[in-house]
C-alpha cells in the first residue's frame, strides 16, 4: 500500500476538511460534512425508517475515510433503534488514515457523537491489510476492511444480505478504480430485494453501473453546491439465508491466545469452553515475567501471513481493551527482529515489501538506530 500526506484545509464555513494529496479530493463537504452525511447517506437510504422492523441491520460502505459516516449512522441507530436491534457496519478502505488524522477532522463534531468517538479511537485497528471486526457496543459492530474493495468484496459473505450501501469513495473522475463493474456486480450479489444505496455522485459510470447490476436508480437533490445525487434500490431476488447460529466453541489451551479468544467470543455472545491441561491457566507457559506477542513473519504475503496479521491485530485490540479489569499489563513497545544472516534478512525485507503494513507498524532500522532502540550495541540491522 502507498500512503500520502493529507492535511486539513480551512474553508470560509469554518469546517476543516481533510484533503487527499494522492487523489486531490476532500473527504467531506467543506460546507458541513455531517449535514452532507445525513442528507446523502442517512436520508438517501431512508434511515432510520428502514431499520424499524429489522432485528439485524447491515450497512456496507465503500470508503471509510475519517469514519464520519459510520459515527453518524451509529449515533442515529442507538438513538432510534429498539432494544435488541443490532447494527453491523462493513466498510472498505484501501488507504486508511491514522487515528490522529481522523480525530483532527472529527473534532468539530465531538459533542454530537458523545463518547462514541473515544470508543472508536480506543479500538481503531492497526493499519494492516485484512478484515478487522470490532464490537463497539451491545448494539453496534464495525468490520473495517483495509484492502482494495475490488479484491475484498468477493471475499465477503453476508447470509442475510446487505440492507443499505453508502457509496462514498473519492469522485469517479479522481479515483475510477473504486467505481468498477466488478464492485457493482458484487454489490448485487450481496444485496437482497429492496436493498437501498445512496451516493453523492451522479457520474454516468456510476448510474450505468448500478443499473446494469440490477438497481433502479433515481436522481435526487444533492447537498450544498452539488445539484444532484443518486439513490438506488435493488430489484433482483437473491436468496436470503439465515445467519449460522454458533452457541458454543471449544478452545484447546488456556494460554495467551486461548484466553484472548475466549474473551472475544464471550463478547460476541458465544459461550467459550476452555480446555487446559494443567491445573491453572497458562500452565504450559515459560514462567518468564513477561511474554512477547508478535506475528510469524514470512517473505511473501500468503493466507498464512494474513492469518497471523489478523490474529496479531485482534490481539492488540483485545489486550488493550482488558486493561481496565485485568491483572495482565499490556505494553505495546514493539520488537526488534535482527537480520542475523542473509537468509533472515531476505525474509524480513520480503515481509516489509510484501505484507502491506503501514510504516507506523513495520519499518527497517540500520545498525545505529537498532542499537539505539534496543539500548545495547548490536551487530545487525533489524
Amino acid at each position: 500500500m502507498n500512503y500520502v500526506y493529507r492535511h486539513p484545509t480551512p474553508y470560509a464555513s469554518g469546517i476543516m476538511a481533510l484533503r487527499s494529496a494522492q487523489f486531490d479530493d476532500i473527504y467531506f463537504s467543506p460546507e458541513n460534512g455531517l449535514e452532507e452525511t445525513r442528507h446523502v447517506f442517512l436520508d438517501g437510504n431512508n434511515l432510520p425508517e428502514l431499520w424499524n422492523d429489522k432485528n439485524h441491520f447491515v450497512i456496507a460502505e465503500t470508503g471509510f475515510g475519517t469514519g464520519l459516516n459510520f459515527l453518524a449512522a451509529w449515533t442515529l441507530f442507538e438513538k432510534t433503534a429498539k432494544p435488541g436491534q443490532k447494527l453491523h457496519y462493513l466498510s472498505f478502505e484501501k488507504y486508511p488514515l491514522s487515528w490522529d488524522e481522523c480525530a483532527r477532522a472529527l473534532a468539530q463534531w465531538r459533542g454530537v457523537f458523545g463518547g462514541r468517538t473515544d470508543r472508536l479511537r480506543a479500538l481503531y485497528p492497526l493499519r494492516v491489510p485484512g478484515f478487522h471486526r470490532i464490537m463497539l457496543s451491545e448494539q453496534a459492530t464495525l468490520t473495517l476492511i483495509f484492502d482494495d474493495v475490488n479484491d475484498a468484496l468477493p471475499q465477503l459473505e453476508v447470509p442475510s444480505g446487505v440492507d443499505a450501501w453508502f457509496l462514498d469513495g473519492f469522485a469517479p473522475s479522481k479515483n475510477p478504480e473504486m467505481w468498477t463493474d466488478k464492485v457493482f456486480a458484487e454489490m448485487a450479489r450481496l444485496s437482497r430485494e429492496g436493498t437501498t444505496a445512496a451516493t453523492f455522485t451522479v457520474a454516468g459510470i456510476v448510474k450505468r453501473g448500478l443499473e446494469a447490476a440490477g438497481f433502479a436508480v433515481e436522481k435526487k437533490q444533492g447537498f450544498g453546491r452539488k445539484r444532484e445525487m443518486l439513490t438506488a434500490r435493488f430489484e433482483g431476488k437473491n436468496p436470503v439465508l439465515p445467519a449460522p447460529k454458533i452457541n458454543r466453541v471449544a478452545i484447546i489451551g488456556g494460554g495467551l491466545a486461548g484466553t484472548a479468544a475466549a474473551f472475544v467470543l464471550k463478547r460476541q455472545g458465544i459461550q467459550p469452553v476452555l480446555f487446559e491441561k494443567g491445573s491453572t491457566l497458562a500452565s504450559g507457559a515459560s514462567g518468564n515475567p513477561e511474554g512477547l506477542y508478535n506475528p510469524r513473519f514470512s517473505q511473501f504475503r500468503t493466507p498464512e501471513s494474513d492469518f497471523h496479521t489478523a490474529a496479531w491485530a485482534q490481539g492488540v485490540r483485545t489486550f488493550a481493551e482488558t486493561q481496565g479489569f485485568s491483572d495482565v499489563v499490556f505494553n505495546p513497545c514493539g520488537s526488534l527482529h535482527l537480520a542475523t544472516d542473509a537468509e533472515r534478512e531476505k525474509k524480513l525485507r520480503g515481509a516489509l515489501a510484501n505484507w502491506g503494513w503501514h510504516s507506523s507498524h513495520m519499518h527497517w532500522l540500520d545498525i545505529d538506530e537498532a542499537s539505539r532502540r534496543a539500548g545495547v550495541a548490536l551487530k545487525y540491522e533489524a
